[in-house]
C-alpha cells in the first residue's frame, strides 16, 4: 500500500526482477485453461482477502490457499492492488488485482484499473 509505479519497479529492478506485462499477469491468474478468477468458476470471499471477508486489513501472502492461481501465485485477487509493467497511458500504468478494501464482484484479475 502507498507505493508508487516508480517506487514498485525500481524495487524489481534492485531484486534482479521486473514488473509483470498484463499478459503475464493474465497467465499467472488464469493458468492455462483461461479460468476466471484464479480459483476457477466458483468465486468466494474465503479464497481472497476482500471486503466481504471481514479482516480490514492486509494479510500475509501465503493466508488464503485455498486462492492460489494455477502456477503457485497468492494473492491474484484482494489483499492490495499491484503494480503491472503495462502502461494505460503515458506515465500511467495498470494495476490489477483489487485490494482488502474492495467488493468481490471487482476481485477479477482480468479487470484493469490504470492509474
Amino acid at each position: 500500500m502507498h507505493v508508487t509505479w516508480r517506487d514498485a519497479s525500481a524495487y524489481a529492478a534492485w531484486a534482479g526482477k521486473s514488473l509483470p506485462t498484463a499478459e503475464q499477469w493474465e497467465k499467472a491468474a488464469r493458468g492455462t485453461s483461461g479460468r476466471p478468477p484464479p480459483w476457477g468458476d466458483q468465486k468466494t470471499a474465503a479464497k481472497c482477502n476482500v471486503r466481504e471477508t471481514g479482516v480490514e486489513r492486509r494479510t500475509s501472502v501465503s493466508r488464503y490457499h485455498s486462492g492460489v492461481s494455477p502456477y503457485g501465485v497468492y494473492d491474484m485477487v484482494g489483499n492490495v492492488w499491484e503494480w503491472l509493467a503495462s502502461p494505460t497511458a503515458p506515465g500511467r500504468y495498470e494495476l490489477r488485482g483489487s485490494a482488502f478494501t474492495s467488493p468481490l464482484f471487482r476481485g477479477v484479475p482480468a479487470r484493469r484499473s490504470g492509474t
